[in-house]
């Protein structure tokens, strides 16, 4: 089930669209400088990830994330439905990054057969690839995943109908299916996003304190939790993170 969280996409006719279109015309209204910034969660984590070795996003879309781990001197494979936003991701690419493009529909529940020393996926729930995840990541790999859960379900979009319960992790079931893993941290906070930049950047700082949980480069999953409604034009996020680390 595939679900690439941006709060227009909820609410314009696009969402009627099958998700390969849907993308592709989203991504042909990018620019070259658009979205190029990694997102600011896997930003925190990247002084902590390996410097070589071969690393998968998931979903990558016009490439932000792959970008980051490409200049933190991993081999990237960039996972994505969307061509167009494939296309995007390579032309904005800069000589010596190692990224690979791959145009692949993950509700077919298929990844690269390769073992990564790092994998992330953002803003994208699929359950149909969560078992292959436990195969593909390296020992001592890392496992970075950011998604909505049910929380989202309180709010005003979702009772206007926007919001499918099966697109949201339910309570714990992230922790079920990676309960291989060993959990190292959890906390509950709030992150305000657009006109409140500067407050998400300093609870960002804040989650980065308590990282000393974190000693073992072995596998990390880490499950994020926006609750979104409307607050003073911008958008205010309870976010929830779970740590694991363990061996296969």
């Amino acid at each position: 089930m595939r679900s690439r969280s941006f709060i227009p996409n909820l609410l314009s006719d696009e969402r009627k669209l099958p998700a390969k279109e849907k993308w592709n015309k989203r991504y042909a209204n990018f620019n070259l400088t658009e979205r190029l910034n990694v997102t600011p969660f896997l930003g925190r984590w990247l002084p902590k990830l390996p410097q070589r070795g071969l690393a998968l996003d998931i979903a990558a879309g016009g490439g932000r994330n792959s970008y980051a781990l490409a200049r933190r001197g991993l081999t990237v494979n960039a996972v994505d439905i969307s061509c167009q936003g494939l296309h995007l991701l390579k032309r904005r690419t800069s000589p010596g990054w190692d990224i690979q493009p791959i145009a692949l529909d993950l509700e077919r529940g298929w990844l690269p057969k390769a073992q990564y020393q790092v994998i992330v996926n953002f803003f994208f729930l699929e359950r149909a690839i969560w078992p292959i995840l436990k195969s593909r990541l390296a020992p001592g790999g890392w496992l970075i995943i950011e998604t909505f859960t049910v929380d989202q379900l309180q709010t005003k979009m979702a009772r206007q109908k926007y919001i499918r319960r099966d697109f949201l992790l339910e309570k714990g079931e992230l922790l079920e299916a990676f309960k291989f893993l060993k959990i190292l941290y959890y906390s509950l906070f709030i992150v305000f996003l657009r006109r409140f930049q500067a407050v998400n950047n300093a609870l960002y700082s804040f989650v980065e304190s308590f990282q000393g949980a974190c000693q073992k480069r072995f596998c990390v999953a880490i499950n994020f939790s926006p609750n979104f409604f409307y607050f003073s034009g911008g958008f205010l996020n309870f976010r929830f993170y779970v740590f694991s680390s363990g061996r296969f």
